[in-house]
């Protein structure tokens, strides 16, 4: 019979796999994309297990969710992350599926009203635009700089206050204020991460659509056989 307890076990699994991808050196030889997919099942059987059991629901608010809960909201992110990494899958292919999970990420944010006004100002930018999103769209080149600093002061600061908040480890199993301040904090710097990498991969979306057709390609003949020809 499914449970929390099942999901707890189960997300505690994907952390461990998700340190050991994020500490190997290399990230396209065939071990690692073994671990790949075992992390991705991991995290798909985790989306699974909360949707089964119903952890959350689009009537309710950000209050309503238990400060355990909070860290499976960014599920579907995790799964974009790990996604992207995929090299043995069709290009275009594995740039559509974590371009689906971020927008998963975003539109459940949405529902609790958890995206704060300049989040949401890009995600209706992105919605209205899916394959030319860009956070720095109509803007002139000062703009663009001012952009790309805000946004690097942001991502900062929001890991930063997940370090800090993170500090006393004993805090975190005897506070669920503290504890639901850094779950907190992850989800906004996921958010942060999202649209940077939703930006990227309408990037790359764009180059992939000019690139000419792949050929297939057909064996030649046997030298065999043309020397059987003469």
């Amino acid at each position: 019979m499914e449970s929390q307890s099942n999901l707890k076990t189960l997300f505690a699994l994907f952390k461990t796999q998700q340190k050991y991808l994020e500490s190997t050196t290399e990230p396209s030889g065939p071990v690692y994309q073994e671990h790949l997919r075992a992390a991705i099942a991991t995290i798909e059987e985790c989306s699974r297990l909360v949707d089964n059991l119903s952890l959350f629901s689009r009537n309710e608010g950000e209050d309503d969710i238990a400060s355990t809960d909070l860290q499976y909201l960014s599920i579907q992110y995790h799964l974009a992350e790990l996604t992207l990494r995929d090299s043995l899958t069709n290009r275009r292919t594995v740039l559509k599926r974590a371009q689906q999970s971020y927008e998963n990420f975003l539109s459940l944010l949405d529902a609790y009203n958890i995206l704060s006004k300049s989040d949401q100002k890009f995600q209706e930018q992105y919605l209205n635009n899916r394959n030319e999103f860009s956070l720095l769209a109509g803007r002139d080149a000062t703009s663009r700089r001012d952009t790309k600093i805000a946004r690097y002061k942001q991502e900062k600061q929001l890991k930063s206050n997940i370090e800090l908040l993170s500090y006393d480890s004993s805090a975190l199993e005897n506070d669920e204020v503290v504890l639901r301040d850094i779950y907190r904090a992850e989800i906004d710097l996921h958010t942060h991460n999202t649209f940077h990498a939703l930006d990227l991969i309408s990037q790359e979306l764009q180059i992939l659509s000019l690139a000419p057709p792949t050929l297939p390609t057909h064996p030649g003949p046997n030298p065999s056989d043309l020397d059987s020809r003469q």
